[in-house]
């Protein structure tokens, strides 16, 4: 296993190196077929270091290494998950106690949601597990631009954090898209959640006109 483990980190490597050149899509293969001969059962390759992770996930679509409390990143069964697309997260219309909350991905931004007390929440259920990268969102002139929201995911067993401290918007635009620190996640869901109202003209609100999530 230690010598494959060494031919794998060396056609990563090869890989990286060869992104601009000719010889990419070859050592691309290469790294894929190492890593499917090692995978007989979850967990069974683990490579240590964050910069390996987000080498592989780039160079191998599709593909993802999960960091772990020991620091090690495991190439578990996740790794072959779909990446999600915008066209994929409008799949399912959002629910939650949020006020129309299938505005959010309703791929209208003149459609508005919005939450009038901390805590309220619109849920995106994939019906699969997708991996997710980068988030935008759309707001409204109903805004003041003050208030908060964050983006969880569902991790199998809780609900995470994936993006606190999200203003809302004060107009009809998108924001740029944005990944967050924690980086690709693997999951079935996600929900935004209200954790400061908007002070626009009483009652505070925090509107949205839409929410957009993808893997790439």
């Amino acid at each position: 296993v230690a010598d494959a483990l060494i031919a794998t980190h060396a056609a990563i490597a090869a890989a990286h190196h060869a992104r601009y050149t000719d010889a990419e899509t070859n050592a691309r293969v290469t790294a894929l077929a190492i890593l499917k001969s090692l995978l007989t059962t979850e967990g069974d390759l683990v490579i240590r270091g964050n910069t390996v992770a987000e080498r592989l996930a780039k160079i191998t679509t599709g593909y993802l290494l999960r960091a772990t409390a020991t620091g090690y990143d495991g190439l578990d069964s996740a790794a072959f998950i779909t990446p999600l697309t915008v066209a994929l997260f409008q799949v399912n219309a959002a629910t939650g106690d949020m006020d129309t909350p299938a505005a959010i991905n309703d791929d209208n931004t003149g459609t508005l949601a919005f939450a009038d007390t901390v805590g309220k929440y619109a849920e995106v259920d994939f019906g699969a597990a997708y991996h997710i990268r980068e988030y935008r969102h759309s707001g409204t002139t109903d805004n003041n631009g003050d208030g908060k929201w964050k983006i969880q995911y569902w991790d199998g067993d809780s609900w995470e954090d994936w993006q606190t401290n999200i203003s809302t918007r004060n107009a009809v635009t998108w924001s740029s898209w944005s990944a967050p620190t924690l980086g690709m996640r693997s999951t079935t869901k996600i929900r935004l959640v209200c954790t400061a109202l908007d002070t626009r003209p009483a009652p505070d609100k925090s509107y949205i006109g839409e929410l957009e999530i993808r893997a790439f």
